[in-house]
């Protein structure tokens, strides 16, 4: 036992060691383990979708501030999307932002993980619906992080209560998440996550051909990643992820992320 507690105690320094921050890009699982306090990250990606109706393009960004040592701020700006199907309209412009609180209320002991709460608004700064609905969202996320040794382990359980756009009618929607990051493996880190969404048992979605929304807004997916991190410095890492859903789309995002 007591080895075994040794060596969890080892795996945890090096994971500490080396990682920015957990649960950065290509993950979107989020996560109680928040940055230092007037600790900063900033991570940019390059987003490509593509499926059997055609090709998607995006930028986001994402902006991670410490205000204290368990609660943090989250700023995720798309700055670009650019949506190209093989039949019907395209579109191109700015995509939506969301903000995100995460407070982490109990600190990982023992067999018991790190325990957070989150809120979550997407604030509809696209006009084009194709890209979005055109109104805001808002979301709460029950977050559980737990060490495993070789493995960091996150969990997430969430609710969003959805903006009805004009001529629509959308479900809130329940979501789940369950990311793992390889700990304490040198300067490369594999990852894995698996998302998902359902629509909620309030309302009835639907939207009428002239006001058609984005899909993504109606709920029913499920998507699997995996990915790679490279920490080419300390504070400094390379990312990659391939993700693919349930309606045949994949989506290749490879990643910059930098800590200060």
């Amino acid at each position: 036992m007591a080895l075994g507690n040794e060596l969890h105690r080892l795996f945890a320094t090096l994971w500490c060691g080396c990682v920015l921050a957990a649960a950065s890009v290509p993950m979107e699982t989020e996560t109680a383990r928040t940055i230092t306090r007037n600790g900063f990250e900033a991570n940019a990606s390059v987003e490509y979708q593509a499926s059997s109706e055609g090709a998607e393009w995006a930028v986001p960004f994402a902006f991670e501030y410490g205000i204290l040592a368990n609660l943090e701020l989250l700023v995720e700006p798309v700055l670009f999307t650019a949506i190209r199907p093989d039949s019907g309209r395209k579109a191109s412009g700015l995509g939506d932002l969301e903000v995100t609180l995460n407070y982490r209320f109990l600190e990982e002991r023992g067999a018991m993980p790190a325990l957070g709460l989150a809120g979550e608004a997407k604030i509809a700064t696209s006009n084009d619906r194709l890209i979005g609905t055109g109104k805001s969202d808002y979301a709460g996320y029950f977050i559980a992080s737990k060490n495993l040794g070789w493995c960091d382990v996150h969990g997430n359980l969430g609710y969003t209560w959805v903006g009805q756009p004009s001529g629509a009618r959308l479900n809130d929607l329940m979501s789940f998440s369950l990311g793992m990051e390889q700990a304490g493996m040198g300067k490369f880190q594999l990852l894995a996550e698996v998302s998902g969404n359902m629509p909620s048992f309030f309302g009835k979605a639907g939207n009428t051909p002239e006001n058609p929304i984005t899909p993504e807004a109606s709920g029913g997916e499920l998507v699997g990643t995996v990915g790679a991190r490279y920490f080419c410095a300390r504070k400094m890492a390379l990312a990659i992820g391939l993700s693919y859903d349930n309606s045949n789309a994949f989506l290749l995002s490879p990643g910059l992320i930098l800590g200060f």
